[in-house]
């Protein structure tokens, strides 16, 4: 059974639709009835809805519960998949297990960033985290203030508490600024020298190490492998090494 809808608009060729029902193919397992919406101009299916209860926009052969496919592929805007519009627009994914409601949602966060947002969390646990629109990732915060902002919670939590965390063969960790060419950094990494262990160092650029704190306790100033005594001072660059005020 068919509905045929035919019509045109100025600046545009004549256009068939059909609104038909139909037996599913029985290749596919699925012997039931199907709705489809059909560009009969086209010779495509718009949109189809089988007897399973899966719904297709551009996918002849839904295999989940709301199945929607770019076509044709590479078309640009035209291909834009989904899209919520309106004054404070919200949309959430959510699991519910043992009483607790997980979610996935992107919403209007009306709070001081006044801008969407996309948050992770669940109903017992609030916040876990959270992406806004100025760019800023907030962990255990719902309104991050910087770029990264990680907030213990619960607080006093111990262990569950670790705020961060590098792990690998050789990790490495870096602040660094650049002004006039020169790049100055805080760093933690692996040395590869003669300690083999993770060390703290401060310098930049330009002169090279201002400080070291390496893995045996040895603090290194004007070096880069502090040895000997737990203070190693190099004074090859020149200056005064010492001074007490």
């Amino acid at each position: 059974r068919a509905i045929l809808m035919s019509g045109t608009r100025p600046g545009y060729g004549p256009r068939d639709y059909l609104i038909q029902l139909q037996a599913a193919s029985l290749s596919t397992g699925d012997p039931g009835m199907r709705l489809q919406t059909v560009d009969a101009t086209a010779g495509l299916i718009r949109t189809i809805l089988d007897s399973q209860g899966f719904f297709g926009i551009g996918e002849p052969t839904p295999a989940v519960r709301l199945h929607v496919n770019e076509s044709p592929n590479g078309a640009g805007s035209l291909g834009a998949l989904f899209r919520i519009t309106g004054y404070e627009p919200r949309m959430e994914i959510e699991a519910t297990r043992n009483g607790t409601i997980w979610s996935i949602g992107g919403n209007m966060s009306a709070t001081d960033d006044n801008a969407m947002r996309l948050v992770i969390g669940n109903s017992v646990g609030g916040t876990a985290m959270v992406i806004n629109q100025p760019g800023r990732v907030g962990i255990g915060m719902e309104t991050p203030v910087a770029k990264l902002h990680v907030m213990e919670e619960p607080e006093n939590s111990g262990e569950q508490g670790l705020l961060f965390r590098l792990s690998g063969r050789e990790p490495r960790m870096e602040l660094e600024a650049q002004r006039n060419g020169v790049i100055y950094s805080i760093a933690a990494n692996m040395t590869g020298e003669a300690d083999h262990g993770m060390r703290l160092r401060i310098g930049n650029s330009g002169s090279g190490t201002a400080l070291t704190i390496n893995q045996p306790g040895r603090i290194g100033i004007g070096t880069d492998v502090p040895m000997g005594g737990l203070l190693h001072i190099d004074g090859s660059a020149g200056g005064t090494l010492l001074r007490l005020s």
